[in-house]
Formats: structure tokens, sequence, C-alpha cells
């Protein structure tokens, strides 16, 4: 409370959605990667607002998830999009590709192909499912950093999710401003 009040922090605010969200534990600064992490992208489609694409990886002995890169930007069409994620990615072996269910609707009405039909000379996607509780919690469990232990008392332990820093400054700035919605 004291940091939000007088720092104007957006930690543990009234209609937080991810209240777990703390930038002290979830932000860190960058690092070499491992060749042998997992790594994917996921991918939010947008335009007039902006598309968004983050960058994971996981490391194999703690099994902390990283969000290393972001690419997040307003006012590009699917066909400008596509070959930045590409070359963003170049050199990178990615796993997985997974992309807003939006993204393969067909344009019949525009005469144009799906977005994941452009993407896909660049950049091949997988539909990502849009569960959005199971993917709330999914979200609510990586942020967690503290244990419910059996007899009610709670334990610390480092998140599963971090961020870096200087890579991804819209994820930072933009997570902790969602808000719940009293309607659903």
């Amino acid at each position: 409370r004291l940091r939000r009040l007088y720092h104007g922090e957006r930690v543990g605010a009234e209609g937080m959605y991810f209240d777990e969200w703390d930038p002290d534990r979830h932000v860190c600064a960058a690092f070499e990667i491992g060749r042998e992490w997992p790594r994917w992208l996921a991918i939010d489609y947008g335009f007039a607002a902006p598309f968004c694409c983050l960058w994971f990886a996981r490391d194999p002995a703690t099994r902390r998830i990283y969000v290393y890169r972001e690419l997040y930007a307003p006012g590009l069409r699917d066909e400008e999009q596509a070959p930045l994620v590409k070359a963003r990615s170049e050199g990178e072996r990615i796993v997985r590709r997974v992309a807003d269910p939006s993204m393969f609707a067909e344009r019949k009405e525009q005469g144009k192909p799906s977005i994941a039909n452009v993407y896909a000379a660049d950049v091949p996607l997988e539909r990502a499912t849009n569960q959005r509780i199971a993917g709330w919690n999914a979200v609510r469990r990586a942020l967690a950093w503290t244990r419910v232990n059996p007899d009610g008392s709670t334990t610390e332990r480092p998140p599963r999710l971090q961020v870096f820093r200087q890579a991804c400054p819209n994820l930072i700035r933009t997570l902790p401003k969602m808000v719940v919605d009293p309607l659903d």
C-alpha cells in the first residue's frame, strides 16, 4: 500500500486483476538464455490497438519461465507483422508459435486469406485456446510467489514467471493495468 500511495506503483491496487504482480519479484535483468532452453512465442493480433508478440523461454533446471522479448506496435498490417516476428526470431529454435484464434478466421468479406495464412509464409502458427478462465488461472499460478502449506500457513517462493526489464517495457506497463470486470 505504501508503494502505491507514495511511489504510484500498481502493486496490489484495488481492482487489479493479477494482484500477484510485483515488479520487485517478477521483473529481472536480462541474461544470456541457454540455447537448449525451450522457447516459444505468443501473438495477439491488433492493428488500431497494438499487436503484441511475446517470446518465452523455460529454464529446464528450475522450470521458471522468462519473457525475454516483446514486439508491441500499432498500425502494422499482418503482412508487415510476420516478417518482423521472423526477423526477431532469427537463429533461435522456437518450438511453438501460438496465436489468438481470431487470426485463423477467414476474411471472406474482404476477399483475403486469414491472418494466420498470411503469417504462414514467415511464421507458421498454431491456434491458441481462448479458454479465458483457464488462461487466467495459469497466469496466476505462474505469478504466485507464496505457497499455502497444509497447516494453512504460507511460505514465500520465487515466482515461476519473470520478465526481462529492458526488453519488455510494454508487458511490464500493461499487465498491472488489467482490471477486474465486475460483470465477467
